[in-house]
């Protein structure tokens, strides 16, 4: 990942609606700075072979099993939303006055909570804290897991 995530701290902690109380990963534009960084999303459209090449040359070879898991949830995910935007007759989502369009931190979230809750078992740690998180993760949000705008 190289120098993006500081690339993408300063890059955050910029922004009027940035919050020096919260780390910059927290805030909405902090997906969209590593997507547009690292190629993963170009003029706001995800862009799968980047994000496949991305984690395969990325994620360390003992923890490889899980690239499939995540770019089916990106798969999931990008589906699921683009769903709900043309059922919406939503084109692409507006820019906020945060700095940015909420469509990067959508998938982000997505993304983040599909892989947890579909992780691999020979991942999976298997104890009382963990398995009460995932029981609890599934009793929220259907996919995409997050709320969607409605324009």
């Amino acid at each position: 990942m190289g120098d993006v995530p500081q690339k993408c701290h300063k890059y955050v902690s910029g922004l009027k609606s940035a919050n020096s109380k919260y780390p910059s990963f927290a805030h909405l534009c902090y997906p969209d700075c590593i997507y547009r960084e690292t190629g993963a999303m170009v003029n706001g459209k995800i862009r799968m072979e980047t994000v496949k090449q991305y984690l395969e040359q990325h994620v360390h070879r003992r923890d490889q099993d899980i690239v499939t898991h995540i770019v089916h949830s990106f798969e999931s995910c990008l589906s699921n939303v683009k769903g709900h935007m043309k059922s919406s007759n939503i084109e692409s989502y507006k820019v906020l006055p945060h700095g940015c369009s909420p469509f990067a931190g959508i998938i982000y979230s997505c993304v983040n909570a599909e892989t947890f809750l579909n992780c691999p078992a020979k991942m999976w740690k298997n104890e009382k804290p963990c398995n009460l998180a995932k029981e609890f993760a599934e009793q929220c949000n259907p996919l995409p897991h997050v709320p969607l705008p409605s324009s």
